[in-house]
């Protein structure tokens, strides 16, 4: 006699149900920093980032100022570890902001009176430096920290900074680094030129970089005072 299906036993599964684990939450990673030390004129302290997706998840503002020298008016910001952005304003006020806000995405941008803090360093090359923050590659930080032991009044050329990081033979990629300097002037890449001692190329112009370079030899020589 047949078994109504209502009576009849419920059939196991070989099939064994899924295990559900807890979640677990998620954690940013969280950016190192390696401190280096500078020593021209007393000691620089710099932050380096490896890169900008890491630098981000720490920093959600920036304080930003302008501030007059005798070169030019320039744009400066500062995170909380320190100056991040140092550059000319030859384009407007406006436009260079909009080119620091394009470089920190996702930052809030607060006006803050900032131009105090470099003063000293800009008119005397040889004053201690504030803290700065500046975020690249392991050989950017290496550029970076070998020019700000060059000694205000000195040059160098592409090939010998490539000589001293360690990387004879790449004069081009120091030269590229060189030139992604975010803070101008306090790191000075206005000191690096050509093989046979012309100026080069700048960022903001051939012509400000030799007023820069004649200004500081000037000064390494006891003459008066630019400006």
């Amino acid at each position: 006699m047949a078994v109504p299906a209502a009576n009849r036993p419920a059939r196991r599964s070989c099939i064994p149900a899924p295990r559900t684990e807890p979640r677990r939450a998620y954690r940013s990673p969280r950016p190192t920093s390696s401190r280096l030390a500078a020593t021209s004129a007393g000691a620089h302290a710099m932050d380096c980032w490896p890169g900008r997706s890491a630098m981000q998840t720490a920093i959600d503002s920036l304080d930003y100022d302008f501030l007059d020298t005798a070169f030019g008016r320039c744009l400066l910001a500062r995170s909380r570890r320190g100056i991040c952005a140092l550059r000319f304003v030859d384009g407007g006020e406006r436009r260079a902001l909009a080119e620091l806000q394009r470089e920190w995405p996702g930052h809030r941008m607060r006006r803050a009176p900032l131009a105090a803090l470099v003063r000293a360093a800009i008119d005397d090359p040889a004053a201690p430096r504030p803290p700065l923050d500046l975020r690249g590659t392991a050989f950017q930080r290496r550029v970076w920290q070998a020019l700000l032991a060059l000694p205000p009044g000195a040059t160098t050329s592409y090939r010998e900074l490539a000589r001293r990081v360690g990387r004879p033979g790449a004069a081009r990629a120091v030269g590229n680094a060189v030139g992604r300097n975010p803070v101008g002037l306090l790191v000075p890449c206005h000191r690096v030129v050509r093989s046979d001692g012309a100026a080069g190329g700048y960022r903001w112009g051939a012509a400000r970089k030799r007023a820069l370079l004649a200004w500081e030899r000037d000064r390494a020589r006891g003459q008066p005072h630019l400006g």
